[in-house]
Parts: structure tokens; C-alpha cells; sequence
């Protein structure tokens, strides 16, 4: 789990209304970074960690995406990806893009980044190279903020902002 401000808690799983030991990792994010998107990443070995807001000091004009070592358990300082404004600007009509979620593809190994300021999906290379980018309709997904994959390779996107919540799959290559 990881909070807004970007501190990272690690606990076990525990029985339904049990409490779990747990530890804190406070990393160099603040609230200031607004981290909301959160994904495993397997072939590093990392959690990613996708900023909302304030990409850090040493990136302007951007959105960056940090990677916590499992195996040091700390945040590395150079971000992992940095979304730069002008690359996104294409499909977000004048770069309005803050990550609500971020997620690896079970197949491909490509990330996938959902905004639900900006309305639209990114697709990343593992290296972070930008492969693709939707504009979602806003009246399919009035406010995207979770994203996950099956096994298989189907997304599911989560909507708020409506009077209950909605859930949106797309099978494979959709």
C-alpha cells in the first residue's frame, strides 16, 4: 500500500477484520507528489509508483514514475519513466494529465498508464518509450481511476464520479 504522499507500507495478509504487523518505508515523495498509481513490476523486481502531481526537483514540465527496490527497500531518486508534457500533449488536448493508475500487461511486459485528468490511456515500453495513446470518451468513463489486467491479458478499468461506480473490460487486443 502506498499513500499520497508516497510512504510505502508492507504488511501480510491478515484474516478478515484481524490486525497485521506492518512496516512504514518513508521515501523522499510528499504530498506534493500526490502518488496514486501503484503496480508490481516482476522483472525488476520494484514497485512503480505513479505521480499525480509534482514529478520531483530535477523534472519539470512532466509526469514521473518511481521505482521502490524490493530487494533495498528504497526509492530510487531518478525517476523510472518521465512523462514529458509535449509527448502527451497529442491526445490530452493541451497536456491535462495526472496518472490515477498505472499497470503492468500480463503478456506484453508494456505499462499502462490511466489518467483520469486528461481522460486517456498510455501505453509504455518497459524502457518507457510511449507506444500508444487513447483518448477515452467521457461518456464510457466519466472518471478513470483504477486499472488491472486478467491472466489472459483482458483490462479492466474502474470509473468514479457517477452515482455508483463502473467497471469496463476489454478483451485482449481491444
Amino acid at each position: 500500500m502506498v499513500t499520497s504522499g508516497g510512504d510505502i507500507f508492507e504488511f501480510p495478509e491478515g484474516p478478515d477484520d484481524g490486525r497485521v504487523e506492518y512496516r512504514v518505508y518513508k521515501t523522499f515523495l510528499s504530498k506534493d507528489n500526490d502518488v496514486e498509481g501503484l503496480c508490481y513490476d516482476a522483472d525488476t523486481e520494484a514497485l512503480l509508483l505513479a505521480c499525480k502531481a509534482d514529478p520531483g526537483p530535477t523534472v519539470k514540465k512532466a509526469r514521473a514514475v518511481y521505482s521502490f527496490s524490493l530487494e533495498e527497500r528504497e526509492l530510487q531518486r531518478k525517476p523510472r519513466f518521465i512523462l514529458k508534457r509535449k509527448d502527451i500533449e497529442k491526445v490530452t488536448r493541451g497536456g491535462a494529465f495526472q496518472p490515477s493508475a498505472i499497470e503492468r500487461h500480463p503478456r506484453t511486459g508494456h505499462f499502462f498508464i490511466l489518467a483520469a485528468q486528461g481522460s486517456s490511456l498510455l501505453e509504455l515500453s518497459a524502457e518507457g518509450k510511449i507506444i500508444s495513446q487513447k483518448k477515452l470518451g467521457k461518456k464510457v468513463h466519466a472518471q478513470p481511476e483504477g486499472l488491472t489486467f486478467l491472466p489472459g491479458g483482458d483490462m479492466l478499468i474502474s470509473d468514479e464520479g457517477a452515482s455508483r461506480g463502473m467497471l469496463t473490460r476489454y478483451h485482449g487486443g481491444e
